[in-house]
């Protein structure tokens, strides 16, 4: 239980300590990405890639994965991409465009909000055309066209809606613009984007359905007092705040100095045959304090390894340790104030001394699961664990009585292994949890913990000399059983592999995860209707999240295949629509 806890803590800890970060996607010719006709001073960019093809892969994937809410809202999809949001081409028509062609939305320069009514951002849309007057004369109307006024300099501007509506031809390229000046800048010659972008953002942000792309460095700069003053704002809510304490100060503070050290941000959604992919990076400045909390991570091949872990969880998790993460988790722990994070410093203090590398969890419900942790010094780490639950504190880990120890309990192959019997005092963690929640909230609390433990937890851990591992079970023989599936390895089932497809190759952190089983688990703390969730035996509708860290980069990817979609609708949706 005690590295079970240890490996939460840890995840969460890691999503406070490092910021968000990068895939390397395969690179594609700079010059045809659409990118070079995009300023390189643009501090905000939408991507399209192809109004229409993004029409007909959504439809798709809906055909595939909901066909029932396809046929339910086609009309008003169709719609949607045929008239505008809202209604907003007003009959106008998209014709004259290039077949997956991008489509840009350029925000040239960020307005101004200190004054009392915010201005416009000024900003231009780019089309790729394969004709330029076709495009131009099905966007507008006959009235429209008849006042087509040549303005020199080789843009043309027509009024719409009483207001002059500017348009540039760029050679394959549509450009329109409202202000007549941002117009005129695509008139010159550009240094585009893609100068200013590596081939790898390049390469992952024209490969999306829907990107967007945002200059960190302009943002901080125009709007850095803003910022400031909003870190100051939410400082003095923490200092009033009775239940405020050193940690959250500092996680605020970290959160600040992580926008200020942020370059860019790209945030992308794919729509694949496979499924539904959406994907967060930064570049991270050189030399900068959020940087320094980067520089001794390096991501490794975490699905081959969580392949190793027992089949048909509901959970699995992998994450690439470091003996730097420990001792920051350490200072972290040290500066918080239950006697539970106080135990726990000193683990970390201890475990760091022992070369700490990867861990491996997963897990079912209640209180069932394998997890493996890669050490240098496997059986001093073991030690340090066993000393670690003979002091284990009752109060702060909610137990109802002393743990019950039995040392060097089992010998199986080349593992041997301690066993220790928990008693959890389920209500005490309950209204701990629930802490200001009422009746009510405790009510729902306790009906999650219910579902995430058994009140008899028996643990078993220990090492074969190469591995340490923890295996959480009602009885040995359930334990015996995962143990062998991990020292066999190769148990991925399909749906595991299907995920691990749509993932990056290398990641720090990767979580894979069942979305209806862990859906069912949480849905007393929501809103949710009260239909019964009835999961598929043996089937698992799972997800992946992963989390990519390196040397000044940081990326976030989540996806959805499209069979754990099928399920998550069959499952949970229908019933909860009543059908």
């Amino acid at each position: 239980m005690v590295m079970n806890r240890l490996r939460f803590l840890l995840l969460a800890a890691v999503c406070l300590i490092v910021p968000a970060s990068t895939v390397r996607s395969a690179p594609v010719p700079a010059a045809r990405s659409g990118l070079e006709q995009v300023p390189e001073t643009a501090p905000i960019v939408l991507h399209i890639r192809g109004i229409q093809g993004v029409h007909d892969r959504l439809v798709e994937l809906m055909k595939q994965a909901a066909p029932d809410v396809l046929n339910k809202f086609q009309m008003q999809i169709d719609d949607f991409f045929e008239k505008g949001p809202e209604n907003m081409l007003m009959g106008r028509k998209l014709r004259g465009l290039a077949k997956d062609g991008p489509l840009f939305l350029v925000v040239t320069s960020l307005p101004k909000l200190n004054g009392p009514i915010p201005e416009q951002p000024p900003i231009a849309l780019v089309f790729a055309v394969n004709n330029y007057k076709e495009f131009r004369n099905n966007l507008l109307t006959e009235e429209e066209r008849k006042n087509i006024k040549d303005e020199g300099n080789g843009i043309e501007s027509a009024n719409v809606d009483n207001k002059p509506l500017y348009f540039v031809d760029r050679k394959g390229y549509a450009v329109i613009a409202q202000d007549k000046e941002v117009a005129d800048s695509f008139t010159k010659k550009i240094a585009g984007l893609h100068a200013k972008l590596s081939k790898e953002q390049i390469a992952k942000l024209t490969a999306s359905d829907v990107g967007l792309y945002i200059n960190m460095e302009t943002v901080n700069k125009e709007y850095g007092d803003l910022i400031k003053q909003a870190k100051q704002a939410i400082e003095q809510l923490l200092a009033f705040a009775a239940s405020a304490d050193e940690s959250q100060r500092k996680g605020i503070a970290f959160i600040f100095q992580t926008i200020e050290d942020i370059q860019t941000l790209i945030l992308t959604a794919e729509l694949r045959p496979g499924g539904a992919a959406l994907h967060l990076q930064s570049d991270i400045k050189e030399n900068s304090t959020t940087a320094s909390y980067l520089q001794d991570w390096q991501p490794v091949d975490l699905n081959k390894q969580l392949e190793r872990l027992p089949s048909d969880q509901v959970y699995y998790v992998g994450l690439k340790g470091s003996a730097a993460l420990y001792k920051k988790l350490a200072a972290l722990f040290s500066n918080l104030p239950p006697a539970q994070f106080q135990g726990l410093a000193k683990l970390m203090k201890e475990l760091v001394k022992d070369g700490p590398d990867v861990i491996l969890s997963s897990g079912s419900f209640p209180s069932t699961g394998l997890d493996a942790f890669y050490f240098d010094e496997p059986t001093k780490a073991v030690a340090a664990i066993l000393e670690m639950y003979r002091n284990m504190d009752l109060e702060a880990n909610s137990l109802k009585k002393k743990p019950e120890i039995k040392a060097n309990a089992v010998k199986h192959g080349d593992f041997k292994l301690h066993e220790v019997q928990l008693t959890l005092d389920l209500d005490k963690m309950a209204e701990e949890a629930a802490s200001g929640r009422g009746v009510d909230g405790k009510k729902a609390t306790l009906e999650i913990i219910k579902e995430l433990h058994s009140e008899q937890k028996r643990v078993w851990f220990g090492t074969d000399g190469k591995t340490v591992v923890e295996i959480t079970a009602p009885d040995w023989k359930t334990a015996r059983k995962m143990l062998d599936q991990y020292t066999k390895g190769t148990n991925a089932t399909k749906a595991f592999r299907e995920v691990c497809k749509g993932m990056p190759a290398r990641t720090s952190l990767l979580g894979i995860g069942d979305a209806v089983r862990l859906w069912k688990t949480i849905k007393p703390l929501s809103a949710a209707g009260q239909a019964e969730i009835k999961p598929s035996p043996g089937v698992f509708a799972y997800v992946g999240l992963a989390l990519t860290l390196q040397p000044n980069y940081g990326g976030l990817d989540l996806f959805v295949p499209l069979t754990a979609a099928q399920e998550f609708y069959k499952v949970v949706i229908q019933p909860e629509m009543g059908e």
